[in-house]
């Protein structure tokens, strides 16, 4: 899948000893570009430089990651010759002022510049953007910047927990006590928190994570393992990506287990054994070239060929049922989480008979709670989220919907067509009717 990037482009010279004039055409700035046009030679550099007249022709390159890549004059503006000059443009000898190439980049920034009069002279800067800001931390950990939820003000305490979120927070801790089913809920925490030795900016105040703990009831089940993350002995964050690793994930999954009571079941993940491989995250993904990390994938327990149901809606709204009739208990557990709680499946799933997962951040549906059941009921969110308390009471027909109506024609029939077929493939599975419904608006 290829990521996308936007240009920034500056000009860094007004004037330059020699030359008339110059100009940049494209690429132009905030241009939306793809690594595989970047990588590939297909970023178009074309624009046009004059010299004084009876000057000599200028020598135009792109220079980037220690590498000259020569622009030659191969392009013939008669506009130029017109526009700027105000002269006839037929036969003029500055006729073929331009340049017009395509190239590939190596490097996340390079620059357009000239030899005139025997000096090299910068014309414009262009630098590689992702869509989500990233801070570069020490010994190559990438981390959040800049995103909607401000996670660098929060870690410096510069952003508080707001009254509306706090009165939110204190609602939905009633709330969530009067549910029928235990309860506990998990909020993953930011990486900078678990290893702050890595991360660029030095913590100072209280971040809302820490304002929001201090409102919960004495013996409320909330699951926070910072120091259980921090003290692990395999690394528990990826190093460029927002998430847990996947020992990371299995902490996480030991703590809720014994939150919720079944601490004893969490013993199947002691053998598990893991592989090491280069992977790409949603930070690393960000940058151009994409950063690599060195991260594990467990071997022989996978949760994904144990799903009977999967709306395959992006994020919010998607829900899915996994079934492990090999599970350690009977239980079934509804989840209502965040992406966090993906990588927790691979565990989750061999304690638990039958696991309802929906993305919601952490909102819980009461009512589709109180008509699919369960033993056991997890909210998950992550901490910089914490900023927007969750709810109870949201309807996840209402998510699905807006997922759904976001979708094109083509696609919006095709999910409904897998959802109805996956139905039809257990037609006694109550669980299952009621999602397809759900999504299929009935």
């Amino acid at each position: 899948m290829a990521s996308n990037y936007k240009l920034s482009i500056t000009r860094a010279a007004k004037q330059v000893d020699g030359l008339h004039g110059f100009a940049l055409d494209q690429p132009q700035t905030s241009q939306t570009i793809t690594d595989v046009e970047l990588s590939g030679g297909r970023l178009r550099f074309f624009g046009w430089v004059l010299a004084d007249e009876d000057g000599a022709v200028p020598s135009v390159y792109i220079k980037e990651a220690g590498q000259r890549h020569p622009l030659p004059l191969n392009t013939e503006r008669p506009d130029v010759i017109n526009t700027v000059l105000g002269q006839h443009a037929q036969a003029h000898p500055q006729l073929t002022c331009g340049f017009d190439h395509y190239l590939q980049l190596t490097a996340d920034s390079a620059e357009l510049c000239v030899v005139s009069n025997d000096q090299e002279h910068t014309l414009f800067t262009l630098s590689v953007e992702g869509s989500l800001k990233v801070l570069e931390g020490k010994d190559g950990w990438l981390f959040l910047d800049n995103d909607a939820n401000d996670s660098v003000a929060q870690h410096t305490g510069k952003m508080a927990l707001g009254l509306l979120s706090r009165w939110g927070w204190q609602r939905f801790f009633k709330q969530t006590q009067q549910l029928a089913q235990p309860f506990a809920l998990m909020i993953a925490p930011s990486k900078e928190t678990v290893y702050p030795q890595f991360y660029p900016i030095v913590k100072a105040g209280q971040a809302p994570i820490e304002q929001m703990l201090a409102l919960a009831p004495a013996d409320y089940p909330v699951v926070y393992p910072v120091s259980a993350l921090a003290n692990a002995a395999m690394r528990t964050f990826r190093k460029n990506d927002t998430h847990w690793s996947l020992p990371g994930a299995s902490v996480a999954s030991h703590q809720l287990l014994v939150t919720l009571g079944l601490g004893e079941h969490s013993r199947v993940f002691a053998n598990d054994t893991y592989v090491e491989r280069d992977v790409i995250g949603d930070l690393g993904n960000k940058l151009y070239p994409s950063a690599l990390s060195a991260e594990v994938s467990l071997k022989g327990a996978n949760y994904h060929p144990q799903v009977v149901y999967d709306n395959q809606l992006p994020n919010f709204g998607r829900a899915l049922i996994v079934d492990n009739p090999d599970a350690n208990s009977d239980h079934k557990l509804v989840m209502f989480a965040s992406s966090s709680g993906y990588s927790m499946l691979h565990y989750l799933y061999r304690v638990f008979k039958r696991i309802i997962f929906v993305h919601s951040a952490g909102n819980v549906d009461k009512q589709l709670l109180q008509t699919l059941g369960g033993d056991f009921v997890v909210s998950q969110t992550n901490a910089r989220f914490v900023i927007r308390a969750p709810k109870v009471g949201v309807s996840v027909k209402k998510l699905m919907q807006q997922k759904l109506r976001a979708e094109t024609v083509s696609a919006r029939a095709t999910l409904l067509q897998k959802s109805q077929q996956q139905q039809q493939k257990h037609p006694d599975d109550s669980d299952i009717r009621v999602l397809h419904r759900l999504l299929a608006n009935r």
